[in-house]
């Protein structure tokens, strides 16, 4: 067996950490029962292989999304499912011809922003997504009066949180397509569900 020592730092602290955080305290904060969450764990932990497949929204667009990624790599680590055939696992997309239309205008933020929206000769089609609520209440540097949120939760994700509230609810028409109901597909006039990757059969971008 590989010494823990040979390839992080740290684990031991780690180890004292997490003693505070027992099942009995997430059930707490938690819909499950601290036996269910000792039996998920354990079938995780005694699967060989096992992995985690982290997709977007469930998981990341929160303010914890940041420390739940660290985790899940944690979980991965310590149970051995690393570097392994049928371990950690990435979803590559198919580099495709790009089917972008031409943008004539630039997009929000440009000036404001050179750096993302112009380097190297390259120049991209996206706008600044935090200047989307001054566009739509302040008309800068135009109006925006409709929205089409896909695979996003912004009034959750996004800072200053409020301002995108009062954007959406300002929208002449706002539609959402996601997995499920969201914060901000409860602000839309439409809601769409989206189909989860795994169950269609064509080429899927996932960023």
């Amino acid at each position: 067996m590989v010494a823990t020592a040979d390839y992080c730092i740290g684990f031991e602290e780690l180890k004292e950490h997490v003693q505070q955080h027992t099942p009995e305290w997430a059930a707490e904060i938690t819909w499950l029962s601290a036996s269910d969450i000792k039996s998920v764990s354990r079938i995780y932990a005694q699967s060989k292989p096992a992995c985690i497949v982290q997709g977007i929204n469930t998981l990341d667009q929160h303010g914890n999304g940041f420390q739940l990624s660290r985790l899940l790599n944690i979980l991965q680590t310590v149970t051995g499912n690393i570097d392994k055939p049928g371990t950690w696992v990435t979803i590559p997309y198919l580099r495709m011809t790009d089917l972008r239309l031409p943008m004539d205008e630039e997009p929000i933020g440009a000036d404001q922003y050179p750096l993302f929206y112009s380097f190297w000769g390259r120049k991209s089609p996206y706008g600044i997504a935090t200047l989307f609520p001054q566009a739509a209440l302040e008309s800068k540097p135009y109006p925006v009066r409709g929205a089409i949120v896909t695979a996003a939760n912004p009034v959750v994700s996004f800072p200053e949180a409020n301002k995108f509230i009062e954007a959406f609810k300002s929208m002449d028409f706002m539609m959402t397509i996601d997995l499920f109901m969201t914060d901000t597909g409860e602000l839309g006039n439409l809601f769409l569900p989206a189909p989860l990757w795994r169950s269609i059969l064509c080429p899927t971008f996932m960023a």
